[in-house]
């Protein structure tokens, strides 16, 4: 799981429900962390972006790595609605 900026509490939240079920999970959350994760992804393992509108840089560019690695890459973009 990928994430940046404010959506690194949504991926920290699905980690934390996903390893309850006994899954391997991980969140990266960082740039450093992103590039890091990615490097290592083949096409057993999914990956999962979350961005908020158009998609922070770090969170697109380790979604196209792992793609170009093959791995599985699903995108979630969230929207922050003002009151």
């Amino acid at each position: 799981m990928i994430a940046g900026d404010l959506a690194t509490y949504l991926a920290n939240y699905l980690e934390y429900q996903i390893s309850l079920v006994g899954l391997p999970v991980f969140a990266a959350t960082c740039g450093g962390r992103i590039m890091h994760m990615m490097r290592n992804v083949n096409k057993q393992d999914l990956v999962i972006a979350i961005s908020f509108r158009r998609g922070l840089r770090q969170t697109v560019e380790g979604a196209q790595m792992a793609k170009a690695r093959g791995a599985y890459c699903v995108a979630l973009r969230t929207r922050i609605f003002r009151l």
